[in-house]
């Protein structure tokens, strides 16, 4: 059976993603048109749509698992939302080579507020952080182009902020642990300004916590006279009766275990 004209045409062009407009004018046909026909495509598993007006061509080494990996469609796809965006947290780690399997959503960081996607391709997670322009990213290729990374430094301090989503801070330990010797401590330090400043103090115990003192040290000027109150190492944890460790200004209201 002779391929789709569509998909002739798509292959002809070098295309894997698209929107619904595109299509209409390759196609010759109106938008209304354009669509039953990437409905029908789509019934047959030989398109996937992970948001309105947007289309990713699934390929034959695909098609088993519902379409293309969602790393692999990302970076068009934001750019068609028109959104920066960096892929992040344990994703990010994963991205930068550390083990993060047990992270089954693509997790991403971006400026504003984006519901959760999700398909039999998988699933995207949005996380936002107000400062997020300002975001140092790094690429790496991926089989269908490129996608962009939150730099290591962004991933550290991002996993610590947001490690109650995350499942809470001791399974994440062994990622920062093993992000540590790709930080660099000037760049941390300027990415930190950009964040919470109690993030500079969790993310300073914790590195101390798994052996990387120096590391650690350089957050310290950050925190010297900044903290007006003590921050909690678990903000869901109560602080009563936990010790405080004057050193980071911090609560100690979660027991880290050791390596």
């Amino acid at each position: 059976m002779r391929p789709a004209p569509l998909l002739r045409i798509l292959a002809f062009k070098r295309r894997e993603s698209f929107t619904t407009s595109e299509a209409a004018e390759w196609l010759d046909q109106s938008v209304i048109a354009a669509r039953a026909t990437l409905r029908r495509l789509k019934a047959e598993r030989l398109l996937v749509s992970p948001v309105r007006g947007f289309w990713v061509v699934v390929r034959p080494e695909d098609a088993r698992q519902g379409g293309p990996a969602p790393v692999e469609f990302l970076d068009p796809l934001m750019r068609f939302l028109g959104e920066r965006y960096a892929v992040g947290l344990l994703s990010g780690a994963a991205l930068h080579g550390v083990d993060c399997a047990w992270s089954s959503s693509l997790q991403v960081m971006a400026a504003t507020n984006r519901r959760s996607l999700s398909g039999d391709w998988g699933q995207i997670d949005f996380f936002v952080r107000g400062t997020f322009r300002e975001t140092e990213r790094t690429q790496r290729s991926t089989r269908r182009g490129v996608v962009h990374v939150a730099a290591p430094e962004e991933i550290a301090l991002d996993l610590i902020g947001s490690a109650p989503a995350l499942g809470g801070l001791p399974p994440l330990l062994p990622v920062i642990d093993a992000l540590a010797p790709m930080l660099d401590a000037w760049t941390l330090v300027d990415t930190a300004t950009r964040c919470p400043l109690n993030w500079s103090a969790r993310l300073g115990f914790v590195l101390e916590h798994l052996r990387h003192p120096k590391l650690a040290a350089t957050l310290l000027p950050l925190l010297e006279g900044a903290l007006s109150t003590w921050v909690p190492l678990d903000p869901s944890r109560p602080t009563h009766q936990a010790p405080r460790n004057r050193r980071w200004h911090l609560v100690e209201n979660l027991s880290l275990q050791s390596r």
